[in-house]
């Protein structure tokens, strides 16, 4: 094979130098190259080796792009902010809505009241009638923070609660004289703070 194709270069150079002969010391003439590039040897590379070759730098890139991949996992969101990207939080601008603060010290009678309320909320609970522990909190809160408010929210709660009827008898008893007690409680209160009663 390699014998023919070089008398094939050899006839189409010898046809081309006697068609168009080279000047002395001038560059080669177009049938010259031509006959140049197909006597150049033939080398035995298969095409496999250039695919090998292709092969191999896929893989590489694929492994390189693995491991910077495993880098970032590892990082986690520690990434962005090494870098300055981190997105920054608004912050929450407070409320302009403004509380009445609770006075500093509570009269005796109102701290009777409140712990006597806690007591009710409790029994309250434990019997499942969390609607009127809820009412009963909230109206101890008004009287942390506004006594005379707070009071008339209690007799509207005491109210209801009057009504309130439990299984067992002792607890009935029980409540029936918390009741009785918070009742006193804001009475003497009110009284104090010269409120009209209602």
């Amino acid at each position: 094979m390699l014998a023919r194709r070089l008398s094939f270069a050899g006839l189409l150079a010898q046809r081309c130098f006697a068609t168009s002969p080279c000047e002395p010391n001038t560059h080669l003439s177009a049938c010259a190259w031509a006959a140049r590039r197909l006597t150049r040897p033939i080398t035995n590379d298969p095409l496999g080796r250039t695919l090998d070759s292709v092969l191999e730098v896929v893989v590489g890139a694929v492994a390189g792009l693995l491991a910077v991949i495993g880098v970032v996992v590892m990082l986690g969101p520690a990434l962005p902010r090494s870098f300055g990207f981190a997105r920054r939080r608004p912050q929450a601008q407070p409320s302009r809505r403004r509380y009445r603060a609770a006075p500093t010290e509570l009269h005796p009678t109102t701290v009777r009241a409140l712990s006597v309320t806690a007591r009710l909320m409790g029994m309250l609970k434990e019997h499942g009638m969390d609607r009127h522990a809820a009412a009963l909190r909230l109206a101890g809160r008004r009287l942390q923070v506004d006594e005379p408010n707070g009071i008339h929210a209690m007799r509207q709660v005491l109210r209801h609660l009057r009504g309130v009827r439990l299984d067992d008898d002792s607890d009935q008893r029980i409540f029936q004289g918390l009741v009785g007690q918070l009742q006193k409680a804001l009475d003497e209160r009110a009284q104090q703070l010269e409120l009209l009663p209602n």
